[in-house]
C-alpha cells in the first residue's frame, strides 16, 4: 500500500501534466433535512469537520476557508456582510464563523448564515498553478420555509488524488449528519460538459449558483434525480 507522501507524490506527477478543466472530480450532494441542525452550527459541523479532515490533509498545500454571512443590523448586504478574517483549517478557525444556534455565532453575534466554502489548495494557489483544488467542499442555506431541505452541500474531490472510498466516506457521513434527505453522485471535469458535449461555463464551484439544478420551480415537490443537471446517481 502506497503511504500519503506517495500518493502526494504521485498526484502531483499527474497534476502537473493536466490542465484546470481537464480534471476529473468525484462530485457529491447532499440535501439536509430541515428538522436538523443546520451543517454551519457547530456541534453539527464538528462531525463534518471530522469527515473531511483527512482529505483535507492529503491535498497538496495551504487551505482557504471563507463564509458569507449578515449581521441583523438594517442596511444594504454590502452594508450588513460580516468579515471574519482569514479562517484557518482548525478548531480555532471554526469557531470564528460557526453558529451557537441557527442565527447565532458562538461569539454571540446574530448572524443569517448564506454560504460557506472550502478550497484546498487555497483559490490563490489554484489561480497560480493553474489548477483546480484537489478538493473543495461547499454549503448554502436554503431559507425558503417550503422546500423539503433547508440546506445543500457539495463535496469534490480530485479523482487523481488516488482516495476514492475516502472521498465517498466523507461524504456519506456528511449525509448522515445532515440526515439527509436527498443524495447524489456524479463524475464530472472541474468545467464540466453539458449533455451535447459542448463545455459547461460554470464550474464545480459554481453549481452551489446554478447548474446543480435544472432551471425551473425545482423546489416543488421531494427532491429527486429529475431536477438535477446531468447524469447522477445515489450514493
Amino acid at each position: 500500500m502506497m503511504s500519503v507522501d506517495e500518493k502526494l507524490d504521485a498526484a502531483a506527477m499527474v497534476v502537473n501534466r493536466m490542465g484546470h478543466r481537464d480534471r476529473k472530480y468525484l462530485v457529491y450532494a447532499v440535501l439536509g433535512d430541515p428538522v436538523t441542525a443546520p451543517p454551519w452550527v457547530e456541534r453539527t459541523w464538528t462531525h463534518i469537520f471530522d469527515a473531511l479532515d483527512y482529505l483535507i490533509h492529503v491535498q497538496r498545500s495551504d487551505v482557504a476557508v471563507r463564509s458569507t454571512q449578515l449581521n441583523s443590523l438594517r442596511g444594504t448586504p454590502n452594508q450588513r456582510g460580516i468579515s471574519f478574517g482569514r479562517i484557518g483549517w482548525n478548531e480555532l478557525g471554526c469557531k470564528r464563523w460557526t453558529h451557537a444556534e441557527n442565527g447565532v455565532l458562538l461569539s454571540g453575534r446574530q448572524a443569517t448564515f448564506l454560504n460557506c466554502e472550502v478550497w484546498a489548495p487555497s483559490w490563490s494557489i489554484c489561480k497560480r498553478d493553474g489548477l483546480a483544488p484537489d478538493v473543495y467542499f461547499s454549503m448554502k442555506s436554503e431559507p425558503n420555509e417550503k422546500l423539503d431541505f433547508s440546506s445543500t452541500c457539495l463535496l469534490a474531490v480530485a479523482s487523481d488524488l488516488g482516495q476514492p472510498d475516502e472521498a465517498w466516506q466523507a461524504a456519506d457521513t456528511i449525509a448522515s449528519t445532515v440526515q439527509a434527505v436527498f443524495r447524489a453522485h456524479c463524475i464530472r471535469q472541474w468545467g464540466g460538459h453539458l449533455h451535447d458535449g459542448a463545455l459547461r461555463l460554470n464550474a464545480i464551484n459554481d453549481l452551489m449558483v446554478s447548474g446543480l439544478f435544472k432551471p425551473g420551480l425545482k423546489h416543488l415537490g421531494p427532491p429527486s434525480f429529475t431536477v438535477l443537471e446531468g447524469s447522477w446517481a445515489a450514493f
